[in-house]
This record gives C-alpha cells, sequence and structure tokens, in this order.
C-alpha cells in the first residue's frame, strides 16, 4: 500500500524531493517531451543554411540531436565554413521554425586555427567535435570532407599534455577551494564553492590522463568516456555535497591531489602577459 512515509524512505533523496518541488511550484519544465528526429534536424538545418548562407563554401550539422541524443529542448548545432575573403568570424544564435539553431561562423583559417592549435591548447575539443561528427552540407563536400578528416585526427590525438606552470596552477585551484571546503561556512558559501569545483576538478583529472575536456553537461560525459567507474563515484560525491554531506568529496579531492603530486599552497608565480602592463598600452595608443 502506497503511503507518503515509505515513498520518502525510499531512494529517492530529499534533495531531489526538493529539486522537483522548486520545478512545479515554478512551473519550470525539465524537457520531459519528445525529442527532434535526426532527419527532422537535418530538413531544418539545411533550409536555415540555404536560406542565411547561399554563399558558404559548406556546413556541419552537429549536436546532440545528430548523435540520437536529443532532448525535448535540445538546440541545433550549426558550424558554417566560408573562404578566408570572409571576415565575419562569429557566434551567432537563431530562432528558425521554432528551434534554436546555434551557429558557428568561420572562414578556413579561423576553423583550421581552432582546429589544429586552440584545442589542443586548451583542452577543449568543441569546434573538432562538431566537424568530425557532423554531417556535411553545401556546395563544396570535397572541403567539408578534407577538413572533417582533419578534426576527426585531432580529436583521437587528444589534447597537449598540461605545462607544469598549468599543472601547478590547476593543483593550487583545487587546494585553494578544498581549503575553503573543510571549513565552517554558510550553506550558500559551500553551494559556490562546490559549484566551482565541479568543472575544475574534472578537467584537472581528464587533462592529467590526455583526455579532452568538456564545459557543463559535457563535462560528466568526458569523465564516463575516460573512466565509467570515476564517474560513477564523482556524481556521487557530488550529489552528497549538495546534501551538505561534504566529507566524500573532501576524500576524493585529497586521493586526486595525492595521486598527481600533492596540494600546492605556498611558492605559486605567474607573471602578467605584457598586453596587461600599462608601457605598452600606453605605446599602442600613441
Amino acid at each position: 500500500v502506497f503511503s507518503m512515509s515509505n515513498f520518502l524512505a525510499g531512494e529517492i533523496n530529499a534533495s531531489i524531493l526538493f529539486f522537483l518541488s522548486f520545478l512545479f511550484r515554478y512551473n519550470i519544465s525539465i524537457g520531459w517531451g519528445k525529442a527532434m528526429k535526426k532527419e527532422e534536424c537535418l530538413k531544418i538545418a539545411k533550409d536555415f543554411y540555404e536560406l542565411k548562407f547561399p554563399d558558404a563554401e559548406c556546413g556541419f550539422v552537429a549536436g546532440s540531436i545528430m548523435r540520437g541524443e536529443g532532448k525535448e529542448h535540445s538546440d541545433i548545432d550549426l558550424v558554417v565554413l566560408y573562404n578566408d575573403d570572409f571576415d565575419d568570424v562569429s557566434f551567432q544564435t537563431h530562432m528558425f521554425k521554432n528551434v534554436v539553431i546555434e551557429v558557428f561562423l568561420h572562414n578556413l583559417s579561423a576553423q583550421n586555427y581552432y582546429i589544429n592549435i586552440d584545442a589542443a591548447k586548451t583542452g577543449f575539443c568543441t569546434i573538432p567535435s562538431m566537424v568530425s561528427e557532423g554531417v556535411i552540407i553545401g556546395t563544396n563536400i570535397d572541403l567539408g570532407a578534407e577538413q572533417k578528416k582533419n578534426a576527426k585526427k585531432i580529436v583521437e590525438n587528444g589534447p597537449a599534455k598540461l605545462s607544469e606552470d598549468e599543472d601547478i596552477f590547476m593543483r593550487f585551484k583545487i587546494t585553494d577551494l578544498y581549503e575553503d571546503l573543510k571549513d565552517e561556512r554558510p550553506t550558500g558559501e559551500k553551494m559556490g564553492i562546490v559549484s566551482s569545483l565541479y568543472p575544475v576538478l574534472a578537467n584537472y583529472i581528464l587533462r592529467k590522463n590526455a583526455q579532452w575536456v568538456g564545459h557543463g553537461k559535457a563535462i560528466i560525459k568526458c569523465l564516463e568516456k575516460y573512466d565509467t567507474t570515476m564517474a560513477r563515484q564523482y556524481v556521487e560525491v557530488f550529489h552528497l555535497a549538495g546534501s551538505e554531506n561534504m566529507t566524500p568529496l573532501i576524500n576524493f579531492i585529497e586521493d586526486v591531489l595525492s595521486s598527481y603530486g600533492g596540494p600546492v599552497r605556498g611558492g605559486l608565480y605567474r607573471k602578467a602577459p605584457p598586453a596587461w602592463l600599462s608601457n605598452n598600452k600606453a605605446s599602442e595608443k600613441s
């Protein structure tokens, strides 16, 4: 027999109940409706591309819908490639046929920079992934295929190894947040610390193991690709931290730091880039 007490004693955590009650109270949708199909997504992207970018060389239709992972409110990712005469390299968003389309406008030089240099240096594989996974549309299919082949090679090779300076600085940021987490603090401050730790800690683990890193929802996907067991543990310790049980997260951070050289406190030195110096700025104006 169903009873509220049995329900509350089940597996659903109190924090999840609070989250659901918040959604229902403020009438917030979390996308449990029907997702767009891949074929529909491709048709919408093609129609939009032909309408807005008729002079482009080619485009790449990508994103979660094209991977078969789309949700009700998923948008469409569209990378548009022009030749080097084009100079409006930009990121844009559009509403088209009641769908949000995120557009990455590139010329050939800009796209090659994003694929060959920026991704390996930063560890974020956004553009190479979209180009390598995307469906090619437009007139210059051969150029699209060439870009796709190059991007796939970059994705397979992985990011550049962390430099010693980058390693130390990332461990310092983790150590600083870890020390804050151990102190008694108001709930709001703890939430800020935990939310700051979530991307920093995951991306450090990934970079130390030559893996691509991610933003937002892509972070856990990157961890799952690297190590499914660790990814499950990561979700669990942060879920518990959301219920103000910080001990599992603190223990997890200690294990990570001890595996990669230990905490970093004193001794950090980072010099400001030359462009920040006032003398240089003054000389640029003159």
